[in-house]
């Protein structure tokens, strides 16, 4: 949700526990942004935070990319699936000025891991889902770059998306060639 299409900040600030735990985040987030906020309020507003942040399952993302970077159209299929995944760290292979647009439009302020493309099968190890941005529209005989990776993490059981060039993205593996 962007910050332009949040719903209106209430008048005051809760003054039960029940009421903060049932605040949206958004409106946490401006109350503890907010200077004219007592400190004991904002400190509740932090706590409410960090014990939302604790409940969250650990979401490690691997994005994976090619020498070549990212689409338009793979950026902006990109941020749905961020939307949908809420990673907790986003383990990154690829170089990362290539790499960078995809990260403007997404709300993501948790860690952020760039590594080589020579460490992806230790990227791939440490993560729970991934999503990989290859260069070609199918998958090509000679099995190299990122459709290694792809691979890769389907024997490791990974759930994987791929997102082609053309913003087609792809939940099942199987179904990449079947399009044809």
């Amino acid at each position: 949700m962007a910050k332009t299409d949040a719903p209106p900040l209430p008048d005051t600030f809760p003054k039960k526990r029940r009421q903060i735990e049932e605040a949206l985040d958004i409106h946490l987030r401006l109350w503890v942004e907010m200077e004219g906020l007592p400190p004991g309020q904002r400190r509740k507003a932090q706590e409410e935070i960090e014990r939302r942040r604790r409940l969250r399952p650990d979401v490690k993302l691997a994005i994976i990319a090619g020498p070549e970077g990212v689409t338009p159209e793979q950026v902006r299929v990109s941020a749905g699936i961020f939307k949908r995944i809420e990673p907790t760290h986003v383990l990154v292979v690829g170089q990362a000025r290539k790499l960078a647009r995809l990260f403007v439009d997404i709300e993501y302020d948790g860690p952020l891991q760039f590594s080589k493309p020579e460490d992806v099968r230790d990227v791939l190890r440490n993560a729970t889902v991934a999503v990989c941005y290859p260069k070609e529209t199918f998958k090509p005989n000679v099995v190299d770059g990122v459709w290694d990776a792809v691979r890769f993490a389907k024997h490791r059981s990974i759930p994987v998306r791929a997102i082609m060039p053309d913003g087609k993205l792809y939940e099942r593996m199987d179904q990449v060639n079947a399009s044809k």
